[in-house]
């Protein structure tokens, strides 16, 4: 996470751009906000329930599986999967728990999702798009 102050003690000095400044914060605003969503959406609704230290691979599973369901494309998968394993890894290191389950299970992103071309315009259907707009179709 940012400190603001320090930001501002840096733009001060002139060691940082006021830009910089600017969008480190917005930059660590908005990553918390998606992990925010991500948390009260997908996580919390699954493993609420769970206690810490009993959290097995066998609880994340559904979550992910839940993650597809719900539409969720790769990369926020690996978001929400990113932020198990810094939030368990962080439990790990005050010893909490005693293995970062997160480790050991992964997401399984619903393939072809992503893949996949878009459909292109046939040269007739360029040709129509770019009359309307006064432009000279290419023969």
């Amino acid at each position: 996470m940012f400190d603001l102050d320090v930001l501002l003690a840096q733009v001060v000095q002139g060691a940082l751009h006021p830009a910089r400044a600017y969008w480190a914060a917005s930059r660590a605003v908005w990553t918390h906000e998606i992990q925010f969503d991500h948390l009260e959406r997908h996580i919390l609704p699954v493993l609420d329930k769970e206690r810490l230290q009993q959290l097995s691979p066998t609880h994340l599973r559904p979550l992910f599986d839940g993650l597809n369901r719900a539409g969720l494309g790769v990369s926020s998968q690996r978001q929400v999967h990113q932020f198990l394993i810094s939030t368990l890894g962080d439990a790990q290191r005050l010893e909490l728990v005693t293995r970062n389950v997160t480790e050991v299970v992964k997401p399984t992103p619903a393939r072809g999702k992503e893949q996949g071309a878009l459909p292109s315009f046939t040269a007739e259907e360029a040709a129509a798009s770019v009359r309307p707009l006064g432009g000279n179709a290419p023969r």
